[in-house]
């Protein structure tokens, strides 16, 4: 079925897309569930939980709809001490997140943690980008949900 072809699809990209630039930690994410959920075999921290995405929202960049930090460091500085808190508890230390979306329809975030500083390339966030269009757009055409998948 096409549900599930779109299912294995993103978890065979998550797998290559973890694997080719070492992230510790791929995954989608609504409200509260992560979906399709990769770690690295070694990455310092194998559990991750869901983070406040509201949290993040509320920094992200309104036109590519797009939040990274190198460093956590970088939320202190900014006095953002609940999301530090959130992030440092699963002992990540650096973000790129994006929102799955298509149209006026928001299906969640493309979530990528490192449990290191990260300095993230522009060629990485642009693939990650193009993932996360991606995957809205074909949620959107077979008008599944993430979590339906």
């Amino acid at each position: 079925t096409r549900p599930k072809k779109l299912s294995t699809g993103i978890k065979s990209l998550f797998n290559y897309l973890c694997s080719y630039f070492m992230f510790d930690h791929i995954c989608c994410q609504t409200e509260d569930k992560i979906l399709f959920d990769r770690t690295h075999e070694l990455s310092k921290n194998h559990y991750f939980v869901p983070v406040n995405l509201d949290l993040v929202k509320s920094k992200m960049n309104v036109s590519t709809e797009m939040y990274y930090i190198n460093h956590i460091d970088q939320l202190l500085e900014s006095k953002d001490l609940k999301l530090h808190g959130q992030l440092s508890k699963q002992k990540i230390s650096s973000i790129c997140y994006i929102l799955i979306s298509h149209k006026d329809k928001y299906y969640g975030m493309l979530r990528v943690d490192s449990t290191q500083k990260r300095i993230w390339q522009h060629g990485e966030m642009d693939i990650l980008y193009t993932t996360a269009k991606l995957i809205g757009l074909l949620l959107y055409n077979s008008e599944s949900t993430l979590e339906t998948l």
